[in-house]
């Protein structure tokens, strides 16, 4: 059976102001925009495990208030079985964002404790993920049963835990801490923890921020986001502190809300995907996370945006995504590392040509089997469907190949063929090459256009406000 992830998170009803400039106490001003939409940091890293392929399965609570917000986690693709409706409001964000991209947080309120005993791990659950907008009682309950089931955990303690809180948490049981440098600053400072100065060469004293925690809980992997610098993490594979660098935006940052959450998320659904294989490959789960988290700032919204889709298109799209993603990785992307193995430990990005194959797998079961969406303000909503078989069904039927075993492999190389030959369309040129010159529409362009011609359908176009 496939992996599976429980979150025991919160979920937000976010308000989004945009202003010129943020308001100062006793200050009133007014706001050129008001957005409300699914928020919480458990949420969000919902979603985003979900968009990266990952099964999740959602332990929280909303009010009578918040049922919107639980239907649009549900339509993201998030198993909702898991939470409550309770009496007090559903908790609520403010949020101020300027033209600099950057946003004031107010925590929501009323968080309903959620024993472990009415949500049991689903048999085939690898991860549990929390933070820290929920009661600590509770993350301690859900981590001490995870651990005794030899589940991996992950706990991103934002907001901060109080210092007491901190040196009577369970650090032992926690496979994965995801924190940001400030984050890592109080952490050694709330435990008590001496860091010595650091003799590597790049980030010192985030580096030894890590190496300090990573002494207090030596069990531990600790993965340290350090935003337009990157990556640091002090994995148990590997002797030092090791840097990756951060993704190579196409402008200036529009949005940051969420930009953690979405870097927490796709590294999950990345550890997810690794039941089983070599344990070096933390290094490319982290790649792809910190790419993930630079695509989601690029866009108003941030990693919060919430209009599910999904029919025909939502394969094409997800596809488009993922290539262009992949193109982050080609041409831009160069190793940078601290200590001496850091670099050459680092495995090459897949080929193209095998990344849209993996997403056509990926995904093509996706196709035609219904669409929703959400306004941004997510109280109104509109849904339709469409009938018949998922993408890849579309793809096998038109070239020919068959559903199952070598003859589904067959059809599937066709339809990447097919794709391939309208992205890349100077045939002397190497894949890698043709990837690096063609623009993102030219790519888009390219496979909408493949699908059209291999499926004979319209792709369908996602939703937009």
């Amino acid at each position: 059976m496939p992996p599976r992830c429980l979150v025991r998170g919160s979920i937000n009803i976010d308000e989004f102001f945009k202003v010129k400039d943020f308001v100062l106490p006793g200050q009133t001003i007014s706001s050129s925009n008001l957005v409300k939409r699914l928020g919480g940091k458990g949420a969000n890293q919902s979603v985003a495990i979900a968009r990266a392929g990952g099964i999740v399965d959602f332990v929280g609570a909303v009010g009578q208030d918040g049922l919107w917000v639980r239907d649009d986690l549900e339509r993201a693709g998030v198993n909702v079985d898991g939470i409550l409706v309770v009496e007090e409001s559903t908790g609520r964000a403010i949020i101020q964002v300027n033209k600099g991209g950057e946003n004031i947080l107010f925590k929501g309120a009323n968080y309903a404790s959620v024993p472990p005993q009415l949500q049991p791990f689903h048999p085939d659950t690898t991860h549990v993920v929390f933070q820290n907008e929920v009661p600590l009682d509770s993350t301690i309950a859900f981590l001490t049963l995870a651990a005794e089931k030899h589940i991996s955990t992950v706990f991103n303690p934002s907001p901060m835990p109080t210092p007491d809180e901190l040196k009577f948490f369970p650090w032992d049981k926690l496979t994965w801490l995801v924190v940001n440098a400030g984050e890592a600053a109080d952490l050694c400072s709330h435990l008590g923890l001496r860091v010595a100065p650091s003799d590597l060469d790049s980030s010192p004293k985030t580096a030894s921020l890590l190496i300090a925690l990573a002494s207090h809980m030596p069990r531990t992997n600790i993965v340290c986001t350090l935003g337009a610098d990157g990556v640091l993490a002090k994995l148990l594979v590997e002797p030092d502190p090791v840097h990756l660098p951060a993704a190579t935006l196409d402008g200036p940052p529009l949005d940051t809300t969420g930009a953690g959450d979405c870097f927490t998320g796709y590294m999950v659904a990345g550890l997810m995907a690794l039941a089983g294989k070599m344990t070096s490959d933390y290094l490319q789960v982290l790649r792809r996370a910190t790419q993930a988290a630079g695509m989601c700032v690029e866009k108003a919204g941030g990693g919060g945006e919430h209009t599910a889709w999904g029919g025909r298109g939502c394969a094409v799209e997800k596809i488009i995504t993922s290539t262009l993603h992949l193109r982050k990785f080609l041409t831009s992307y160069h190793p940078l590392g601290i200590g001496p193995a850091s670099s050459s430990s680092l495995p090459p990005p897949p080929s193209p040509m095998d990344f849209i194959k993996e997403q056509l797998n990926k995904h093509g079961k996706e196709g035609e089997q219904g669409h929703a969406a959400t306004t941004t303000h997510g109280e109104q909503h509109t849904s339709t469907s469409t009938g018949g078989g998922g993408f890849m069904d579309k793809i096998n039927g038109a070239l020919g190949g068959g559903a199952k075993g070598e003859e589904k492999e067959d059809g599937l190389d066709k339809a990447v063929d097919f794709v391939q030959e309208h992205i890349l369309h100077q045939g002397q040129q190497s894949n890698e090459t043709a990837m690096e010159q063609a623009t993102d529409e030219q790519i888009s362009d390219a496979i909408r256009r493949g699908y059209k011609d291999v499926t004979g359908h319209e792709f369908f176009v996602k939703d937009k406000e």
